[in-house]
C-alpha cells in the first residue's frame, strides 16, 4: 500500500494514508502536500518529525493537528508557537549495551565501505541474491563477504574511529565491544 501511494501509477492506487505513527520517520514521499494529525504527538520532535513528511518537493504544505479535550493537546492548541520553538533533544541511547554498539559498529562498518565508492551494483537490491550469494563458489567479490573483507582489512582503525565518537564509555563496554570487532569466539545473535 505504501509503495502504490508513493508511485501512485494508477487511477485507483491510494491518494490518502490513514496510519499509525510507524509511517512517522520512514516514509519519503516528495510530494506529498498535505498531513492531518487526529491529536497533538505527544513531543515537539514527533510533532515535527511528521509535518515534515510535507511539502519536500517543492516546500508547500498543509499541516492540521486536531487538538482533542486532554490538556496535552489544549495546552498546545493555545501555545502553537512553544510546540515549534521546541529544541528538539536526539534519543538516548544506553551506552553500556554491548549489542547496541556491536549493532552501531557493523552500520559504522557499512557506512565507510560505501564511503570508499563502491559500484552502485555491490550491493544486491533484493535479499535472495545476497542469500544466493552465501552458497556460490566464489564469494569474495559477492556481498557480504565484499563488506566483510573490507572491515577485516581495516578493523583497528574502524574500531578506533568508532570509538572516538564516544566520550567517556566506560573501559568494560569497550572490552566487550574489541571482542566482538576481534572475533572473541562468543556467538552471538544477530
Amino acid at each position: 500500500m505504501e509503495q502504490q501511494f508513493i508511485e501512485g501509477q494508477h487511477p485507483w492506487d491510494a491518494n490518502l494514508l490513514s496510519c499509525t505513527p510507524t509511517l512517522e520517520m520512514g516514509i519519503n514521499i516528495g510530494d506529498l502536500s498535505s498531513a492531518i494529525l487526529c491529536s497533538i504527538p505527544p513531543s515537539q520532535s514527533s510533532y515535527l518529525q511528521r509535518i515534515g513528511r510535507t511539502g519536500r518537493r517543492d516546500g508547500n504544505s498543509f499541516n492540521l493537528a486536531v487538538a482533542n479535550g486532554r490538556p496535552h493537546d489544549l495546552y498546545f492548541y493555545a501555545q502553537p508557537q512553544e510546540m515549534l520553538a521546541a529544541v528538539i533533544e536526539p534519543p538516548g541511547c544506553f551506552l553500556s549495551a554491548s549489542a547496541v554498539l556491536e549493532r552501531q559498529f557493523v552500520a559504522f562498518c557499512f557506512d565507510n565501505w560505501v564511503q570508499t565508492g563502491i559500484n552502485v551494483t555491490a550491493i544486491p537490491r533484493r535479499l535472495g541474491m545476497v542469500l544466493s550469494h552465501l552458497t556460490a563458489k566464489e564469494q569474495e567479490n559477492l556481498f557480504p563477504f565484499t563488506l566483510l573483507t573490507y572491515i577485516e582489512l581495516h578493523r583497528s582503525v574502524l574500531f578506533e574511529r568508532f570509538i572516538g565518537l564516544f566520550h567517556g564509555l566506560p573501559d568494560s563496554v569497550v572490552v566487550r565491544l574489541r571482542g566482538f570487532v576481534e572475533g572473541d569466539g562468543r556467538d552471538r545473535p544477530c
